[in-house]
């Protein structure tokens, strides 16, 4: 998220916002958010109580920021842990971030 068109797609699961001393989601108000049309972040947590707070806080802070030309996108999955996000979290992820523009017709 520091360097905002180094790719189109940012997924993060059970991110570590903690990490730096929770400098990302103390700034991110602060931060300019550009980056090229169609980008997106995608930010998917578990019931973890500490990394689940942290995500909603990060969303609400990044959707009241100036986001031109990002997709925000939040997905909470609270049947899953710590342990167990990623595969659930990354097939959601990547249908709804790589999902083609429009239908591909079938035969």
């Amino acid at each position: 998220m520091l360097e905002p068109t180094l790719f189109q797609h940012y997924l993060a699961f059970d991110p570590s916002l903690w990490w730096d001393g929770g400098r990302l989601p103390r700034e991110a108000a602060a931060m300019t958010w550009k980056a090229n049309a169609g980008t997106t972040r995608y930010l998917a947590n578990s019931s973890e109580p500490g990394i689940a707070k942290a995500v909603l806080a990060f969303m609400t802070t990044l959707h009241a920021a100036p986001t031109d030309g990002i997709r925000l996108h939040h997905e909470r999955l609270p049947d899953e842990t710590h342990m167990s996000i990623y595969p659930p979290a990354a097939l959601r992820a990547f249908r709804s971030v790589l999902r083609p523009a429009t239908a591909v017709p079938s035969d």
